[in-house]
Order: C-alpha cells, then sequence, then structure tokens
C-alpha cells in the first residue's frame, strides 16, 4: 500500500497476517484469492482497466503508512532506554 499499488494478497501466515487480509479488503486497494486461475483472471482484470487501477492505487496510498518500520523501531526504542 505504501509505494500506491494494488496488492493481490495469495495467502497469509494464520493470526500474525489474517488481518492484512482485511485491510486490504476493507481498503479498497486489493483483493484475496489462492487459486491460481482465479488470481490470473482478477489481476488480468485491472490491468485491463486503467480508471480501476487508478482508483485502487490511489485507495492504496491513502491507507498505506510509508514510514512505518521507522516508527516502530523509534517507539521500541523509546520503550527500551
Amino acid at each position: 500500500a505504501a509505494v500506491g499499488l494494488p496488492g493481490m494478497l495469495t495467502s497469509f501466515l494464520p493470526g500474525q497476517e489474517a488481518g492484512n487480509v482485511d485491510f486490504v479488503l476493507e481498503g479498497g486497494f486489493g483483493d484475496f484469492a489462492d487459486d491460481p486461475v482465479e488470481i490470473g483472471e482478477e489481476v488480468s482484470t485491472w490491468l485491463r482497466d486503467p480508471e480501476l487501477m487508478k482508483s485502487m492505487s490511489n485507495k492504496a496510498r491513502e491507507c498505506g503508512r510509508p514510514n512505518a518500520a521507522a516508527e516502530i523501531v523509534l517507539d521500541i526504542g523509546s520503550r527500551t532506554q
């Protein structure tokens, strides 16, 4: 999301990454599928529709937090000093 691109999630680790699927779906900038044919069909649909790609890219940028990793490191560092 941070780079402004739609995302197709194809798997996730239960617990640790399950929330990522909801985040992408609710954000409107991607989808989840684990069937290769379904993945190809969905991504092909995106790529054939410039307006859809633009909309999904905008939503991804809105949801993205490009500095999240740095913020986490700073937060952990402030708690350990």
